[in-house]
C-alpha cells in the first residue's frame, strides 16, 4: 500500500510499497547504511577527496603538483556513470559517485540526467542486493535544480523499482529548508502518481 506518513513536529517519511524513505537533517554520511550515494562532477573533484598520500621521497608541494598533473591527464567521465568504491572503515561499505554535474555545458546538471543516473545505481544496488542507502539531494548543489524537483525525480525512481526488490531503507540528508522542499516535492509527486 503505498501512503504518505507526516507529523508537523517529525521529520517526514514516506512508505512506497514497503520501501521506507526516510528525510533527515544533515549530511548523508551522518546516518550508516549499507551504501553511500554522492554526486560528483565529470573531472572527478566534487565527491569526497581521497587522502594525500606522498610516494616515497615526495614532500608538500610536489604531492599537490603530482595530483593536479594526474587530475589534469585523467579523461573525463561521461555524464550518467557511476565510480563504486569499497570501504573498510565507516558508516559504509559500498561509495557510489554519480557522476551527474558537467560544468563545461550549460546548464551544468539536468532533471533527466540526475533521474537516469540514479535508477542506473539502483538498479546496481539491488543486484548487489543491498538494504539500505544515504544520499543528499543529488544534483541540487551549485545552483542546479532546486531540492523539490529532486524529491519528485526521487519518487518517481522510487517507483520504477521492482516490488521485490532488497532495497528497504533510503534516507535522504539535507539542511532543514532543502529539506522541507525535498520532502515537498516528494510528496507532490507522490500524490499525482496515486491519482
Amino acid at each position: 500500500m503505498n501512503k504518505t506518513m507526516m507529523n508537523r513536529n517529525a521529520l517526514p517519511s514516506l512508505s512506497l510499497n514497503g520501501l521506507d524513505v526516510r528525510f533527515r537533517e544533515g549530511k548523508p554520511e551522518d546516518h550508516a547504511a549499507h551504501a553511500l550515494l554522492v554526486p560528483e562532477d565529470r573531472n572527478l573533484v566534487m565527491g569526497p577527496v581521497e587522502p594525500l598520500v606522498a610516494e616515497p621521497g615526495e614532500e608538500g608541494d610536489y604531492v599537490l603538483h603530482r595530483m593536479a598533473v594526474e587530475a589534469a591527464q585523467a579523461a573525463p567521465q561521461d555524464v550518467g556513470n557511476i565510480i563504486k568504491q569499497r570501504c573498510d572503515q565507516g558508516n559504509f561499505p559500498l561509495v557510489m559517485k554519480l557522476v551527474v554535474y558537467d560544468f563545461s555545458q550549460k546548464p551544468f546538471v539536468r532533471p533527466l540526467w540526475v533521474q537516469l543516473t540514479l535508477m542506473a545505481a539502483l538498479g546496481e544496488l539491488i543486484r548487489f542486493e543491498t538494504a539500505s542507502i544515504s544520499l543528499g539531494a543529488l544534483g541540487c548543489s551549485h545552483g542546479g535544480i532546486s531540492p523539490r524537483t529532486f524529491g519528485g525525480l526521487l519518487v518517481d525512481t522510487l517507483f520504477s523499482l521492482p516490488a521485490d526488490a532488497s532495497l528497504k531503507t533510503v534516507t535522504i540528508s539535507a539542511q532543514p529548508l532543502a529539506l522541507r522542499s525535498l520532502a515537498k516535492g516528494a510528496k507532490d509527486q507522490l500524490r499525482m502518481r496515486l491519482h
